[in-house]
């Protein structure tokens, strides 16, 4: 693992463990919205240090990568906000936590598989676009 890596990762452990630290030291009560937010918090958590960790061809399309960066960077900001709401206002019925969440995910997943063909598209394309360069030249 390359060292950059590395320090992403480590940065994303120091983040989560204040995170979980403030959560469960500020609430109590643990019910089925509390585990429901907090896990799709961390979710979108994970999904930002595999964006950022992932690797690309070097030379090819690093700003599609930078899209897959900023796309999980949103959904986790937007995430953490929606459920922090649902973690501090956790009388409200699980499904109602539930349902928003699961569709931010799903509209997430979809923006993420796109840039992920979009990559895979154009890196199709520079190879079909590459003239071989003869060893007698």
């Amino acid at each position: 693992m390359k060292k950059i890596n590395m320090l992403w990762t480590l940065l994303g452990a120091i983040i989560i463990g204040v995170f979980n630290i403030i959560i469960f030291s500020i609430t109590k009560t643990y019910n089925a919205t509390f585990w429901i937010s907090y896990g799709f918090i961390h979710l979108a958590f994970v999904m930002v240090v595999i964006s950022m960790i992932s690797k690309t061809k070097v030379g090819k399309s690093i700003s599609i990568k930078n899209v897959r960066i900023t796309f999980s960077f949103l959904y986790f900001i937007v995430e953490l906000i929606l459920g922090t709401f649902f973690i501090l206002f956790k009388d409200v019925d699980f499904q109602i936590a539930l349902v928003p969440q699961i569709i931010l995910a799903a509209i997430y997943g979809g923006f993420y598989i796109l840039s992920l063909i979009a990559y895979e598209s154009a890196s199709a394309d520079k190879e079909e676009n590459t003239i071989p360069i003869s060893k007698e030249l």
